[in-house]
């Protein structure tokens, strides 16, 4: 009888080309099925030149099956392909083995960092962490341990001692709580906090405008006028040590220290003169209204930008006017800059405009793009039967970085369709939409606003939740969606406009 199984290959040298992997495993599928076995899917880390295949055959039949699949990859692939021990056994039973990119990106970081500090050596620590982050299945771990670069046999010796110090009940996949207290102290430092270039620094434009300078808008902008992206944490890094001790900075500083260091770092490209010019590109343009012209000021684009979200009927919430505002500001920015040097100005046709922002509205509101072919109640009943399934298969995922993008997405689809119900525009950014949702509490049926509310309270504890997540905070995000959960219930009865 046929039982489905994991078998791994490690391969000598990446395959000669990027279809070659796909073709040599659709070249073995034909002939394992000629010999009774299925090729159900397989899985292949590039770092690691790791091949998971998952086959269904009968066990005698495993090894031939093995050999056809190595033939084929040598042949096809050019790379010569060995048996990997996944677990106990060469060919494990079937299962999920591999966790999400965050959660494995989180280990191989572990990994390669200092485990320095800590009650139990690396090996016990690292197979602590894998043990708890594949769900507390020995068998997983050992399987998950050769795509992060680790060797199962070690992964396995250092479960048994774990379980021997009682850390772990591998009979029952279970932490003990000195892992449990371990894993709570250690995850919260190990976890990648992304640092700020600069905080609290303030930039000044000509206009006399003050905004607290953004790593992430100057990172856009150097994207958006030509720079490499492999270039940018340099320019942030340098910039950094530049503007360290400073509390205020002009636009015209900031704008000229960026184009110093690009004029460094590439002096032939003439990036420098290209970032200025970009970032001065709407002091290049002007729009022709009726007989008149004007400058695209930031008071113009957010009328427009406004006046293109409001065209389906429903409120924009400021915010999400000011995202739309800002997206527009940069397409205007990146037309008129990629003009030849020594161009002293565009006068653009308002239509002109405002096409740019109606292609720009889905990358701040897919609603709005969605409303074109359905009502906002139809919507709203699509948005809220999609949100609770959502926030359901994330309380059922045992992997904590897929358990946050499900809830995320369950999130931002039920505040999705509470603000079509309250007449507001939804945006595709969580935060925006529970602040709008705040906000407009009062304007949604009595029946629904006591829960909406605590909805919005519940989906905010969701969304400040790690993804990366310590046994505290794991339950504590349980607890959060099993509540989120019964509250989208609640209103889903109480609210005739679901479904």
């Amino acid at each position: 009888m046929a039982q489905e199984f994991l078998v791994g290959f490690r391969l000598s040298e990446p395959p000669r080309a990027g279809e070659a992997l796909e073709a040599a495993l659709s070249e073995a599928k034909a002939s394992l099925e000629a010999m009774g076995v299925a090729l159900k899917g397989w899985d292949y880390d590039g770092s690691e030149r790791l091949l998971l295949v998952h086959i269904s055959a009968p066990p005698e039949l495993l090894e031939r099956a093995a050999e056809g699949i190595a033939r084929a990859l040598s042949g096809t692939a050019g790379a010569e392909a060995r048996l990997e021990k996944l677990s106990r056994d060469t060919f494990a039973p079937a299962r999920s083995a591999v966790p999400s990119q965050p959660v494995a990106g989180f280990l191989l970081r572990a990994a390669s960092g200092g485990l320095e500090g800590y009650p139990l050596g690396r090996d016990e620590l690292l197979a602590l962490l894998l043990f708890y982050f594949v769900g507390c299945d020995r068998e997983r771990a050992i399987l998950a341990a050769p795509f992060l670069g680790l060797d199962s046999d070690t992964v396995k010796d250092a479960l048994d001692g774990l379980a021997s110090k009682g850390y772990v009940d591998l009979a029952k996949g279970a932490l003990l709580k000195p892992a449990e207290r371990l894993l709570n102290a250690a995850i919260p430092a190990l976890r990648a906090r992304a640092s700020r270039v600069v905080e609290g620094v303030r930039v000044v434009d000509e206009e006399g405008n003050v905004e607290v300078f953004s790593a992430e808008k100057l990172a856009a902008s150097l994207y958006g006028s030509g720079v490499p992206q492999s270039l940018i944490p340099a320019i942030l890094d340098s910039l950094s040590a530049s503007l360290r001790g400073r509390s205020v900075v002009s636009k015209r500083a900031l704008v000229a220290m960026v184009s110093a260091l690009l004029e460094d770092l590439e002096p032939d490209a003439g990036a420098g003169v290209r970032f200025a010019s970009y970032v001065y590109a709407l002091d290049r343009v002007y729009v022709r209204v009726g007989a008149s012209l004007s400058k695209p000021r930031w008071s113009f684009l957010r009328r427009l930008s406004r006046e293109v979200l409001g065209e389906r009927g429903l409120t924009p919430p400021p915010r999400l006017v000011e995202l739309h505002a800002e997206l527009l500001a940069r397409e205007v920015r990146e037309l008129v800059s990629s003009a030849p040097w020594g161009f002293e100005g565009r006068v653009l046709e308002l239509e002109e405009v405002k096409r740019l922002a109606e292609l720009a509205a889905p990358k701040v509101s897919v609603a709005w793009l969605e409303l074109r072919s359905a009502s906002a109640g139809e919507l709203a009943s699509e948005y809220w039967s999609r949100g609770v399934s959502g926030v359901r298969a994330a309380a059922e995922s045992s992997d904590c970085a897929e358990r946050k993008e499900l809830a995320l997405r369950g999130v931002l689809l039920l505040s999705s369709a509470l603000l079509l119900l309250a007449g507001a525009l939804p945006s595709n950014f969580v935060r925006v939409n529970l602040g709008a949702l705040r906000s407009r509490l009062s304007k949604l049926p009595e029946d629904v606003r006591i829960g909406a509310s605590r909805l919005c309270t519940l989906s905010a504890a969701v969304a400040r939740s790690p993804a990366i997540a310590a046994p505290r905070e794991s339950r504590k995000l349980a607890k959060a969606l099993g509540e989120l959960a019964e509250v989208a219930e609640r209103l889903a009865s109480a609210q005739r406009f679901i479904a």
